[in-house]
């Protein structure tokens, strides 16, 4: 496998989420042992969104849309 050269991230929302993979990546470390089993279901859709990434931005446009058309304090259904 080749290794190729980091690319600089333009996208905003690309840029977030670099920098929240970062902040868990900080607080996995900080946690320690307990904190291995959500790590590594998150790592698990962290790969799926970087894998399909549309997918992912539209599963979020469709929960903020859900979420904002919501009364408050009503629990999502299901």
């Amino acid at each position: 496998m080749a290794v190729t050269e980091p690319r600089e991230v333009t996208d905003p929302v690309a840029q977030a989420t670099l920098a929240s993979v970062r902040a868990f990546n900080a607080a996995i470390d900080r946690l320690g042992l307990p904190a291995m089993t959500a790590a590594c279901e998150l790592t698990q859709l962290d790969r799926l969104v970087r894998k399909y990434p549309e997918a992912a931005r539209k599963s979020l446009q469709l929960y903020e849309h859900e979420k904002r058309s919501r009364p408050e304090g009503r629990p999502p259904p299901g």
